[in-house]
């Protein structure tokens, strides 16, 4: 194998590694912690409601439904806050295991380290739909922390070597 077929492997190594790990982090904490179970609007009501008003027996139904929605609206934000923190902890995580295997086993660090990444992007997107602002700011600062620490060790600590030509 060439030095550039290498090289390509060992990126799309790395990029598919870093993209499972993700994943992996995703459906796992999906498993463990599922989100609430969205309510149902009663009967085709709300197909009824769209042509015509509804009458007096079928608005309490439409209202309870209304009310259910509510709690659940609050119940799915606490859950994507839940969510986002618990990714954020996952990459702190991957991000340690990266830079442990670091100096051994380049590749496979760049790969985790890398999905540590995907899962802290994850990890906000999941705290912004929280609508808790204060649960996102946090996350959104140890996710810079985290990113920080990365670029400061990848290139200030250890810089790549320079390539020579000629």
């Amino acid at each position: 194998m060439t030095t550039t077929e290498t090289r390509v492997v060992r990126a799309v190594y790395t990029f598919c590694l870093g993209l499972m790990l993700a994943l992996f982090v995703g459906t796992g904490i999906s498993t463990v912690h599922p989100g609430p179970p969205e309510p149902e609007p009663p009967g085709g009501l709300a197909l009824v409601q769209e042509r015509r008003a509804l009458t007096a027996e079928e608005l309490p139904a439409w209202q309870a439904y209304e009310e259910q929605r509510r709690a659940w609206e609050d119940r799915a934000a606490a859950h994507h806050r839940d969510v986002g923190i618990a990714a954020t902890v996952a990459a702190v995580a991957l991000l340690a295991a990266g830079l442990a295997v670091e100096r051994r086993h380049r590749v496979l660090a760049e790969g985790v380290e890398l999905g540590a990444l995907f899962t802290l992007v994850y990890g906000i997107l999941r705290s912004l739909a929280a609508r808790d602002t204060l649960a996102g700011f946090v996350v959104v600062t140890a996710a810079l922390a985290v990113v920080l620490l990365l670029g400061w060790r990848r290139h200030v600590v250890r810089p790549a070597p320079v390539a020579r030509d000629g």
